[in-house]
């Protein structure tokens, strides 16, 4: 019986070394990965100064939280930044992730700021998408995005600013404060 326990025991203690050790070992591709998608997929240059990754803080789950957030856009927009977060925090479901499958299901903004511009010529700040080629581009981009299932339980704005300014109508909207929280399977129809 001591040497299950003893056994037991240092198994236990391993898988919590494991659990430790993972995020750090991982952190800067998942960190590189993630600035280069992001640039990847918006017209617009998205940076952020730190990432923190965890295995502990929501277990069994990752936590991702990317620190000082900004996406700026550019073209006309280029002084402009849309988006500023304190932190954005991404929950993702660890289990997938081993599969090759990343499902987020929490994702908190903490301490944004966002800027919604529509400039004279009526061109708005958010269209930052970037535009396809042609159908193959396409089919292969949905096909590559399946493997990332947003499968939100729970969505969450802490102390977030919201300024809507449309130039072409003269029109200024401003929200400070802003609390939010939405929870239920997000992902349903």
């Amino acid at each position: 019986m001591k040497t299950f326990l003893k056994v037991l025991t240092v198994i236990v203690l391993f898988v919590l070394a494991l659990i430790l050790i993972l995020p750090m070992f991982f952190k800067a591709e998942i960190v590189e990965l993630v600035k280069t998608e992001l640039n990847k997929q918006v017209n617009a240059r998205v940076d952020f100064e730190g990432a923190d990754l965890s295995l502990i803080r929501k277990f069994p789950n990752f936590t991702l939280d990317l620190n000082k957030l900004s996406v700026t856009g550019k073209g006309d927009f280029s002084a402009d930044t849309l988006l500023k977060l304190e932190a954005l925090s991404l929950e993702i479901l660890v289990l997938k992730a081993f599969k090759g499958e990343f499902e987020i299901a929490a994702l908190r903004f903490y301490k944004p700021e966002i800027k919604l511009l529509v400039n004279e010529n009526g061109m708005a700040n958010w269209d930052i998408a970037t535009e396809s080629a042609d159908a193959d581009t396409v089919a292969q981009a949905t096909q590559e995005s399946e493997s990332v299932k947003v499968k939100l339980k729970e969505f969450r704005v802490t102390d977030g600013e919201l300024l809507f300014k449309d130039e072409s109508m003269n029109l200024v909207t401003q929200i400070s404060g802003m609390e939010l929280l939405m929870k239920g399977d997000l992902s349903a129809d």
